[in-house]
């Protein structure tokens, strides 16, 4: 069973709640649920969702996850981080990103159009192990 921190940015008018996988490695940088990216340092870990959660985390967090405050490590391999899409709806599904993607701005977010022509968020790094790939997406080579 993997463990999530339930965190916001610190200093934003954005104050949502978001739900991380506490086992994450890369850059520093971390994936909630939903797909929103942030770098660790700029989150504020909580104990629980106060003021707003985020819908598509809460959709996502499976319900015998238990919240924990402590933080992560920094990832310490910058070199693996690659870029892929998550679906705008929650689903736990990643899509691959043409090497020039249209991009455009949603929900104070970058979307782009993915490789079998869904929208979703541009995220930077590893997808989640729970995420499967898109079956749609063209395969790479």
């Amino acid at each position: 069973m993997s463990r999530i921190i339930l965190a916001r940015l610190h200093s934003s008018t954005d104050h949502r709640v978001h739900s991380f996988d506490a086992h994450q490695h890369g850059d520093g940088t971390r994936t909630a649920l939903c797909g929103f990216t942030a770098h660790h340092s700029a989150l504020e870990p909580l104990p629980h969702i106060t003021g707003m959660g985020c819908e598509l985390c809460i959709l996502a967090t499976p319900l015998d996850e238990q919240p924990t405050t402590e933080t992560t490590p920094p990832d310490d391999d910058p070199t693996s981080a690659t870029v892929y899409a998550v679906g705008l709806r929650g689903e736990l599904r990643w899509h691959d990103v043409p090497e020039h993607p249209l991009i455009h701005h949603h929900a104070g977010r970058e979307v782009v159009l993915a490789e079998c022509g869904s929208i979703g968020f541009l995220v930077f790094g590893i997808p989640p192990e729970r995420y499967e790939r898109c079956p749609d997406c063209p395969s790479p080579g």
